[in-house]
C-alpha cells in the first residue's frame, strides 16, 4: 500500500494513524501536478478532494487491469457556497463519468450532500479498469 500526498504534514499524521491501527504504508511526498506513476501496478487508486485533469490518464495507467478507482471532489456548483472557487478544480456536470467513460461503473454521484453539517457539490466515482 502506497500514500501520496504533497503536504509532509499531511502524511506525517496518515503515519500516526496507520501506526496506531498497524496499517503498514508506504508513504511518499510528491507533487501531484508533475508525478509519474508506474504503469499496471495498482489495485485500487483513491483520489479525494483533488482535481488535476491531466492526472486522469496517469491514474487509469497506473491501474492493473481490473484495479478499481474511487474518484471524488467538487462540482462546478460549489463555487456559488464556498471553497474551491477557482473552476480549473471543480468538475463540469457530467464530466467525471466522461473522464472514465472506458471503466466499468459500479457507482456514481453528483449533487448537492450533507456531510458532517456541511452542503457541498460533489461528484463522485467508483469503477473498474476494463482493459
Amino acid at each position: 500500500m502506497e500514500a501520496i500526498d504533497i503536504s509532509e504534514d499531511a502524511l506525517a499524521e496518515a503515519g500516526r494513524r496507520a501506526a496506531e491501527k498497524n496499517v503498514r504504508i508506504a508513504f511518499r511526498q510528491a507533487d501531484l501536478d508533475n508525478i509519474e506513476l508506474p504503469e499496471a501496478v495498482y489495485d485500487l487508486v483513491i483520489n479525494i478532494n483533488f482535481l488535476q485533469r491531466s492526472l486522469v490518464p496517469k491514474i487509469k495507467k497506473a491501474l492493473k487491469i481490473g484495479g478499481r478507482v474511487i474518484f471524488e471532489t467538487y462540482l462546478i456548483d460549489q463555487q456559488t457556497i464556498g471553497h474551491p472557487k477557482n473552476p480549473a478544480y471543480l468538475l463540469g456536470h457530467g464530466e467525471l463519468l466522461g473522464l472514465f467513460s472506458d471503466f466499468r461503473v459500479f457507482c456514481y454521484r453528483e449533487g448537492k450532500f450533507t456531510e458532517a453539517g456541511k452542503d457541498a457539490f460533489r461528484a463522485g466515482l467508483y469503477g473498474q479498469k476494463v482493459k
